[in-house]
């Protein structure tokens, strides 16, 4: 949560302790509510893995505060705490067309849902799956649903459950730049 945050290379997780790393500076503000600016070119931050709270279940709920400005990368699920190697996709992204794109990977590629976004202001982006069913929201409002069967980097040989906001990646939904959005709060349950 961005509120608890003043200064620094660490993202505070106020809930568990388990701190994003911020990297190549992302500018902090606390001007109109507090925020962190994404620039869409260098600017990232990496989540610790979080595959002890996964007891091998694939059900997840992504919750993020986004103030998009750009195409790009909003969330990468990563398999390792690195970003140039080994298990990596977006699962929250902004295409061309300012479209909103949710997805997991399903063992060949991400199977997504999308809804037109508003750049340029605040939204609340959700995305559930429970085991069978990927939905959707925007500011609490379904806007799709697909089934399939999920793939997580703990699935398929790798030893972390690892977020990265604002890191682009070749597998993508579209986009796959770096995010240039604001981030209010970035939520994993």
């Amino acid at each position: 949560d961005v509120a608890s945050y003043t200064s620094g290379t660490s993202l505070v997780d106020i809930k568990n302790s388990k701190n994003m790393t911020m990297y190549n500076s992302p500018v902090y503000s606390s001007s109109g509510g507090k925020y962190i600016t994404f620039n869409g070119s260098n600017n990232y931050a990496i989540s610790p893995s979080l595959t002890s709270y996964f007891t091998n279940s694939n059900v997840i709920t992504l919750v993020a505060w986004v103030y998009p400005t750009g195409n790009g990368v909003i969330v990468d699920e990563l398999g390792v705490q690195s970003t140039s190697s080994g298990w990596h996709e977006s699962v929250f992204e902004i295409t061309g067309g300012n479209t909103l794109r949710c997805g997991f990977w399903n063992g060949s590629s991400i199977s997504q849902i999308s809804s037109p976004i508003v750049l340029n202001q605040w939204h609340m982006v959700t995305m559930t799956y429970d085991g069978t069913s990927l939905k959707g929201y925007l500011n609490g409002n379904l806007f799709g649903t697909t089934s399939f069967v999920r793939q997580a980097p703990y699935n398929n040989g790798y030893n972390a459950q690892t977020y990265a906001l604002g890191y682009g990646t070749m597998t993508n939904m579209g986009s796959g730049l770096n995010g240039n959005f604001r981030l209010g709060s970035f939520e994993i349950f």
